[in-house]
């Protein structure tokens, strides 16, 4: 995890083979997928707080209820 970002939150998929990992104070998003052993690994990161000029973002949800 880059260092400033400050993880605030996270959720899992619904298959449970990816974490997403709001960060407040950078107001990005980083994404993580399950790897070998059963380990993630971070896949990619995009900035989810682009409305305001200073971030901050308190919590993601994932609808689970939706078919993948």
């Amino acid at each position: 995890i880059k260092a400033g970002n400050g993880p605030r939150h996270l959720t899992l998929s619904k298959q449970e083979d990816r974490l997403y990992l709001l960060n407040e104070l950078s107001g990005s998003v980083d994404i993580f997928k399950m790897g070998v052993n059963d380990k993630y690994f971070l896949a990619s990161s995009t900035k989810a707080d682009t409305i305001s000029k200073k971030p901050g973002s308190a919590q993601i949800v994932i609808n689970k209820k939706t078919t993948e």
